[in-house]
């Protein structure tokens, strides 16, 4: 999310950004207003785009389309327009935007909560941040293995993966990252704004 280089102006440890994550992710949940929880949700997959992190656009769309769709089928609540005499309401639309928004803006969240360098302290910490390399790892060793045969496909990966050096040693090599300053008004301004939304949100009922 930032630059993390030492010495440079802005900068955002892993622990930093997941930290943040955690604290706007109620005022995410809990958010009632549409307007504001469709906001969100597109402003986490701009900062997944923003940050490198793969980000899915037509995915993400698709998946709005059918979990909207989906949800037409209530008969509940004011009727705004019948398709082929099959009544279309209100509420099954905003019930339907309402997950969509849920599901896909959770997993945006997380795409820009969870650093692949994140490392915490104690047993599961170090085995969180196991999984966390390998899977990175194997994400670079499938981009390099996609065409052939499948099974061949399969063979020289797992041979790859064979050869993966021990994720502690690469742990260790790794600097540690502080926030600075700016990381840490830009996390706080950003809280104040989704908690921002969260109180607004009661006041325009």
């Amino acid at each position: 999310m930032g630059n993390s280089k030492k010495g440079s102006f802005f900068r955002l440890s892993p622990f930093a950004i997941l930290a943040h994550g955690l604290i706007i992710l109620p005022a995410f949940l809990l958010q009632e207003n549409l307007y504001f929880r469709l906001f969100q949700t597109i402003l986490f997959i701009v900062l997944s785009l923003g940050i490198k992190k793969k980000s899915n656009l037509v995915f993400s769309l698709l998946s709005f389309i059918f979990i909207v769709v989906f949800n037409v089928g209530s008969p509940n609540g004011e009727v705004l327009i019948h398709l082929f005499s099959f009544p279309i309401t209100k509420q099954a639309i905003q019930t339907g935007i309402y997950k969509a928004t849920t599901f896909i803006g959770l997993l945006a969240l997380s795409k820009i909560t969870i650093m692949p360098d994140l490392t915490i302290a104690g047993p599961m910490g170090g085995m969180i941040g196991k999984i966390f390399y390998y899977f990175e790892q194997l994400k670079i060793v499938r981009k390099k293995h996609k065409s052939g045969d499948i099974f061949k496909q399969i063979d020289a990966i797992l041979l790859e993966v064979s050869s993966f050096p021990d994720s502690s040693a690469v742990t260790e090599q790794k600097e540690k990252i502080r926030t600075s300053i700016a990381g840490i008004i830009v996390l706080a301004l950003s809280v104040l704004f989704h908690w921002g939304l969260f109180c607004i949100s009661f006041l325009i009922k």
